[in-house]
Order: structure tokens, then C-alpha cells, then sequence
């Protein structure tokens, strides 16, 4: 399906298919929807007592990862009150996808108005203050990924097309961070930053890296700002936290791999991990 506005109506038609799948398990108003990044599978480990698990290939339209460290399953956690939602693993314009597949889970949830969302990414380190396993509140993005998961819309279905950025994400979970990682006394670093987004695949060059660095990024990644324009088009409070999990490219000598990325995400896990449920008490 090609994304335009005269196709407005098939897409909101497999945004429909698609919750009808998920309205069986998933109440209105869960408390949080939370997308993994790139290792972050252990995000389904929440003391919470999940209720159903759905492959993605099993909803409607969902598009299924192709990149390791992505299981692609929609997790419902309940309890005696609220619902939590978990989509292990994300999708990218790099695996052929158009902006309207990347924007897809965050349009379809949006059906059930959540309370809030959380974005979690692994990136690579350019502020010359932050090394690998230090976390990062997003507080601003710059967009390079040359794409935007509103281009096309028909206005008359989906709402204004001119969705004003300023402000793009909500303060109330990077407070409970940092007062997660004070009173657990774990051992990391939680800074504030700026998200500059590629289209990827490749890792970034030297150059450009020292670019974005002017640019007054602090980290670099391939993902995030697709999901983070659509949430603000569906009026969902959006947070992000990033894990550095390696120096962006100019930083130190070794060359970038993808398995250094999971490496970091899974030496990290149970500090996130901790975070998160001393989050979901508070929430």
C-alpha cells in the first residue's frame, strides 16, 4: 500500500483490522506503552503478570523485525487496575519500510488512548561526557531520516498534518528515573540529551559524526523519530530513554558492530530493569 492521501481510508481501515485483534486482551486507557530497542527483550521481565503474548505476525498489517534483538511480540501485562503494554522490538526505514509500517503500532494503540509512552533506544555516544552504558532522557530530536510518518495524510480522517514539535516529550518519567537510580543507589549515569536520527543501516562516518556534534547532538541512532512525531500526532505524552551502548564512530579506535550493541543492552538489563518496575510502582 502505497502512502498517500487517497489511500487514507485503507490505511485507517488496517489501523481498525488490526485493534480489533488486540480489543479482545487490551482494556481502554492502559497505564504505559512501552517500544524496546535494539537488545532490550528483557523489558518483558516487569514484575507484572503478563497476560497475553502476541507474535506481531498474528495482528493484522503489523510488519515483523528482520534485525536480531527484536522478537517482535506485543506483551500485555495486567493487574488488579491497569494494563501495561510492552512491543518487544521496532521496526526501521532501513528494512524497506515506509513511514506509514514504522508509525503503525503507535496509530493502532493510540485507538486505545493510553495514559503514556516510553521509547527506549540504543544509540551511539557523541557528547564527549557520556560513555557506553550510560542512559539518556531525550529532551529534543533532530530529524535525518529524510522521512515523516504524516507526509500524505488525508486531514478529513487522521487530523491535522501540521502538528506543532515544540516540546515533543514529556518530563514526569525522567524525574521517576532519576529517583529510581537515587533511592536503588544503581550504578549509572542518566543524562539529558538531544537525538539526532539516520536512516541507517551503515554506522555513521567520522565526518558526520563530527557534524551532528556541531549540530549539538548528543547521540546518534536509527530510530525514534518516526515514532515520536506520530505519538505527538495522536496526543500520546511520549518519553524516550536511550542507552549509550558504544561510542559513536571518531570516539575510539574499534570499529562499530551490531553485536556490541546487544552486548551493552544485556550488561545493562537488570540495572533497566530496576529502573522500570520502581516506574510502573510509581505510575
Amino acid at each position: 500500500m502505497s502512502y498517500f492521501a487517497e489511500e487514507s481510508n485503507v490505511y485507517k481501515q488496517c489501523i481498525e483490522d488490526a485493534s480489533r485483534t488486540i480489543r479482545p486482551y487490551l482494556r481502554p486507557s492502559p497505564k504505559l506503552i512501552i517500544q524496546s530497542g535494539s537488545g532490550f527483550g528483557f523489558l518483558t521481565d516487569l514484575n507484572l503478570p503478563c497476560t497475553v503474548s502476541l507474535p506481531y505476525k498474528l495482528i493484522p498489517h503489523f510488519p515483523v523485525p528482520s534485525v536480531s534483538g527484536h522478537g517482535g511480540v506485543l506483551h500485555i501485562f495486567t493487574n488488579e487496575d491497569a494494563q501495561v503494554v510492552v512491543l518487544e522490538g521496532r521496526f526501521h526505514g532501513y528494512e524497506g519500510l515506509d513511514p506509514w509500517q514504522l508509525a503503525f503500532p503507535i496509530r493502532v494503540l493510540s485507538e486505545f488512548t493510553p495514559e503514556r509512552m516510553l521509547l527506549t533506544s540504543a544509540v551511539g555516544g557523541i557528547h564527549p561526557a557520556s560513555v557506553p552504558g550510560d542512559l539518556v532522557a531525550i529532551q529534543n530530536y533532530i530529524n535525518f531520516q529524510a522521512s515523516n510518518p504524516l507526509r500524505g495524510l488525508d486531514e478529513s480522517i487522521f487530523g491535522s498534518r501540521f502538528v506543532p514539535m515544540d516540546k515533543p516529550f514529556e518530563q514526569h518519567l525522567y524525574g521517576l528515573f532519576k529517583e529510581a537510580i537515587r533511592s536503588e543507589g544503581l550504578p549509572c549515569q542518566l543524562h539529558n540529551g538531544v537525538y539526532l536520527g539516520v536512516t541507517g543501516p551503515c554506522y555513521e562516518s567520522e565526518a558526520e559524526i563530527t557534524a551532528f556534534g556541531d549540530l549539538k547532538a548528543d547521540v546518534v541512532g536509527m530510530s525514534v523519530v518516526c515514532e515520536t512525531i506520530t505519538a505527538k500526532a495522536c496526543k500520546i505524552p511520549l518519553s524516550v530513554l536511550c542507552l549509550i551502548t558504544n561510542y559513536a564512530c571518531g570516539r575510539f579506535s574499534e570499529p562499530l558492530n551490531h553485536d556490541e550493541v546487544v552486548q551493552m543492552t544485556h550488561r545493562m538489563s537488570p540495572i533497566i530493569l530496576k529502573i522500570m518496575n520502581f516506574v510502573l510502582g510509581k505510575l
